[in-house]
């Protein structure tokens, strides 16, 4: 059968970075569907890397959530990450551009437990430690 060229494969070293797969199934997400830059989640950041310069890019920190890793969730279309925090917060990166501002809204009154996407991206489900679930019209709000 077919195999895997090796010598087609993009090695990133970066020796203080490394994924949290602990805390999220999806830890990587290409940008915008973009084959040349990836998002990584990592123990503490969020870090665009680039696939054609082999490098990282830029790097964004990410909430500690009483000494845990936030719930973290990418968009169907890979243009944004939502990040819920301890204080019930969401926060809404642009993966294109880290150094932008992240957009925030108050969502629960303590911590997000979890975040879904729907399929479209058109809509936000979150679940709080405040036992809620709450279901969010984002497509406006994301394409501020």
């Amino acid at each position: 059968g077919e195999r895997w060229l090796l010598d087609e494969a993009i090695v990133i070293r970066e020796s203080q970075r490394m994924m949290d797969t602990t805390v999220n199934r999806q830890p990587a997400q290409f940008v915008a569907n973009q084959e040349s830059r990836v998002v990584l989640f990592t123990a503490t950041d969020l870090c665009a890397v680039s696939l054609k310069k082999g490098r990282l890019e830029q790097s964004l920190p990410v909430p500690d959530v009483n000494g845990h890793r936030p719930v973290i969730r990418f968009s169907p279309d890979g243009q944004w990450a939502v990040v819920g925090d301890g204080e019930g917060k969401i926060w809404a990166c642009l993966l294109s551009n880290l150094e932008r501002k992240p957009l925030t809204w108050q969502v629960h009154s303590g911590p997000i437990a979890g975040l879904a996407f729907s399929s479209s991206g058109q809509f936000l489900v979150t679940a709080g430690e405040d036992n809620q679930i709450r279901c969010w019209n984002v497509q406006a709000f994301l394409t501020r």
